[in-house]
């Protein structure tokens, strides 16, 4: 693994990456904590798509990975900081034929080892047909760099 930073936050980062994407250990809950909603260990791959008043910002998708999806929130890993308050989170599990599509508020952002973020977001709504705007673009997009037997990357326009 190639990188600019000590050999320790690499190490530091591996057994956090390796506990988030293994899905065969539940994640332990901090002590005395207290849960109202329902927690999934869920790693998927996603795609965040930036929305400025409703129209998402195809030049600044980017990809990662959920760490955590609540009723009410979802957590993704990515490598860089998130500048934009709202954003499509487009997954798509196997169970699916076409990704789903969440509207989703920036809640809180903390960096890791190694440059990596954790992202906490509040789901805000279930997007659809109905009330996202350029819904067959977006889904396009994530579709592309969803699609599991392709290592296609974001494209910058649908």
């Amino acid at each position: 693994m190639f990188g600019f930073g000590s050999k320790k936050e690499i190490q530091d980062a591996l057994p956090v990456m390796r506990r988030i994407v293994d899905l065969t250990i539940p994640k332990k809950p901090v002590p005395d904590e207290i849960r109202i909603d329902r927690r999934f260990n869920s790693s998927l791959p996603c795609v965040l798509t930036p929305l400025v008043g409703a129209k998402p910002e195809f030049c600044d998708c980017l990809m990662g990975i959920t760490q955590d999806i609540s009723d009410r929130g979802i957590s993704v890993i990515t490598m860089e900081t998130l500048s934009f308050e709202e954003y499509a989170i487009s997954v798509w599990p196997t169970e699916l034929e076409e990704p789903a599509h969440l509207s989703c508020i920036l809640a809180n952002s903390r960096r890791f080892a190694h440059g990596f973020w954790s992202t906490g977001f509040a789901i805000y709504q279930l997007l659809n047909q109905a009330n996202l705007r350029d819904n067959e673009a977006i889904t396009a997009v994530a579709m592309q760099a969803l699609r599991a037997d392709q290592g296609a990357e974001v494209a910058a326009t649908p």
